[in-house]
């Protein structure tokens, strides 16, 4: 049995779940989240998802609360070792320096040996200068190499993201 892909979903795949304003990222978002729950993934979330749920207006915060209940998801906490790895790829120029806990979704996702992260944050994540930082310090540091990815290019049924 191949063994599934290991996805850390970043916080706006949640809130894209509910994107009247997009519904191109909408539709994508709920085909993967389907293919979440029909299991063709392992999921991972961090700490800075819970937090930034929090920070959500009422209404949105229940609704994404509610979604995430209705997955298998493994939760990661941040540490000062996920802390240390996010401030390296901020220094090596992958995220800007305001983009702190966008590093720290890529730590987390590394630190838990995920395959990707997956993010509509195409400003700060899903960038070539992101991906460059991230891999060469994990190249660095002996660790996984990372995609950063939309959820267009995540499909469960394919060999490869």
């Amino acid at each position: 049995m191949k063994k599934k892909k290991r996805i850390y979903l970043e916080t706006s795949i949640i809130s894209h779940l509910d994107a009247p304003d997009r519904p191109d990222r909408e539709a994508e978002t709920l085909r993967l989240w389907n293919e979440i729950k029909a299991g063709k993934f392992e999921v991972v979330l961090g700490e800075p998802v819970f937090l930034e749920i929090s920070d959500c207006k009422t209404a949105k915060r229940f609704f994404m609360a509610e979604e995430i209940e209705s997955i298998d998801y493994e939760r990661i906490d941040k540490d000062e070792v996920a802390e240390t790895l996010a401030i390296e790829y901020i220094s090596r120029g992958g995220l800007p320096s305001r983009s702190a806990v966008d590093a720290l979704h890529i730590a987390l996702a590394t630190l838990a040996n995920c395959d990707c992260v997956v993010s509509w944050n195409c400003k700060h994540i899903v960038t070539l200068r992101a991906l460059g930082a991230v891999n060469e310090v994990n190249r660095e540091r002996g660790l996984k190499m990372m995609g950063l990815l939309t959820p267009e290019s995540v499909k469960g049924d394919d060999d490869e993201f």
